[in-house]
Formats: structure tokens, C-alpha cells, sequence
């Protein structure tokens, strides 16, 4: 499911100051970065990092091990040995928020440490605690469907699921004695959609990450929508 990692700046700089630093010391042999600003958000920059990737460490990912050998014989073949990967950042100069288009990884806080390195600007992985959890799904989602509390009777997780779990008795009575260990939630966010359509996202609270639903027609859903679940987000999270 695709996944995006949000980060606070502490500090920042001119747009373009930041913009220029990236694309002038932001390039590397196997890896490299360019910016450009959105020009449909003038106060938001879009990061692109791309990374060189080997092509059996790729395909292993995706093909099975007796499949990976003879797939990886008949590309070397034909002169393909590696792979150029892409991952889209968007940095927000007024309201400091980093989205980088990333599960929270070792990969992700490279690009993280690297902006940071070239820029000057540090970055702080947000955080979202059990009350900030609980607002939001009161204040802005249109139904849970998921709970996940963590370290009760000895286990690291307990995880309810269900349609309407706001409604669900089970769930409030976890809430009326648990609400503190609420770490992480699923819901359908109560924002104006493009497209009309509906959809579930997930709000890790120790990782600061949102997880979008697969959906059959895009990976990715429209800016427009992101913007304002990150908004969202941010206004009930603190950094570590």
C-alpha cells in the first residue's frame, strides 16, 4: 500500500535558495536529487530522489527465487544490469511539513539525513499521540475501521476491526480503559474528494505515517486530497 512519512522542519530558508541547493549539490554518481517548485502550490516544492538499484536486488522483490535466476540471465543479456528509481518528496515552505513518498525506512531517513546535509534544515519525523489519535478520528474521519493498542495484557498489539468501530461497544470499552495505548488507527477521512470516491487510510502513531488504501484505478490519490489529510495530521502531532 503506498505509504508517506511525514517530517517537521525546524528551521528553513528562501524557497529558492532551497530549490538551488538541491539541484546544484544534491547530484551524485548512484544517486541524486532535483527540485522544482509546484506551480499550482507556490509555496510547495517538489523533491525528486533517484537511486540506482541493482536488477536482482529489484526483481527479488517481486519474483520468486526459481524465477528470479533465469529473468535476471536474459536482461544481463540485452545489457541491463541496473535500474533507476524515483522517490517524490514535497516540502511545504509555510507550514514546514516534509512529505516524503515513503514507508518510514532506513531508505527514508537517508533522504531525510541528505536534505538535511545539503540544505542546512533539519527535519523531525512527527509523532502522533493517543489524544491526538482520538481527535482525530472524532473531529475527521467518517467511520473507523480499525484500532490498534499497544502493550496490553502482555501483548504488543491488541488490534479491533470493524465497520463503525466508533459505534462498536468493544471498542469504546477499550477506549474508557486503554485510550492511552491507542497507537495506530484506520479510517475514511472526512475531506472533499475529487472524485467522489471514499477510501482508508492508516495513521501510524510512533512511525508518522499515513497509509493509503490500494485502489484499483491510481496508486496515488490527487494532491488536492493528501494536502489535507497532511494538514490534518499535523495539527495533532508533535516530533520526536
Amino acid at each position: 500500500m503506498p505509504t508517506i512519512t511525514v517530517f517537521v522542519a525546524q528551521n528553513t530558508k528562501p524557497k529558492f535558495q532551497i530549490i538551488r541547493e538541491i539541484n546544484e549539490k544534491g547530484k551524485g554518481d548512484k544517486e541524486w536529487f532535483s527540485a522544482v517548485l509546484n506551480k499550482s502550490q507556490p509555496e510547495e516544492i517538489m523533491i525528486s530522489f533517484f537511486f540506482e538499484e541493482s536488477l536482482e536486488e529489484h526483481l527479488s522483490k517481486v519474483l520468486e527465487e526459481d524465477e528470479l535466476e533465469e529473468v535476471v540471465s536474459v536482461l544481463k543479456q540485452n545489457g541491463n544490469s541496473k535500474i533507476i528509481k524515483k522517490i517524490t518528496c514535497f516540502f511545504n515552505i509555510e507550514t514546514k511539513i516534509l512529505e516524503v513518498y515513503r514507508g518510514p525506512d532506513k531508505l527514508t531517513e537517508r533522504i531525510v539525513g541528505r536534505l538535511s546535509e545539503i540544505t542546512g534544515i533539519e527535519f523531525k519525523r512527527i509523532k502522533i499521540s493517543a489524544d491526538g489519535l482520538q481527535q482525530i478520528y472524532q473531529k475527521h474521519s467518517l467511520e473507523v475501521t480499525q484500532a490498534m493498542f499497544k502493550n496490553i495484557d502482555g501483548l504488543f498489539y491488541q488490534t479491533l476491526r470493524g465497520n463503525n468501530l466508533e459505534t462498536n461497544k468493544r471498542f469504546l470499552e477499550y477506549m474508557a480503559k486503554f485510550k492511552d495505548f491507542l497507537r495506530v488507527i484506520s479510517i475514511r477521512p472526512a475531506i472533499k474528494f475529487l472524485n467522489g470516491g471514499r477510501y482508508q487510510i492508516t495513521l501510524n502513531g510512533d512511525k508518522g505515517s499515513i497509509r493509503f488504501s490500494s485502489l484499483a484505478d491510481f496508486k496515488w490519490r490527487p494532491r488536492f486530497e493528501i494536502r489535507q489529510i497532511v494538514d490534518i495530521v499535523s495539527k495533532y502531532s508533535t516530533t520526536w
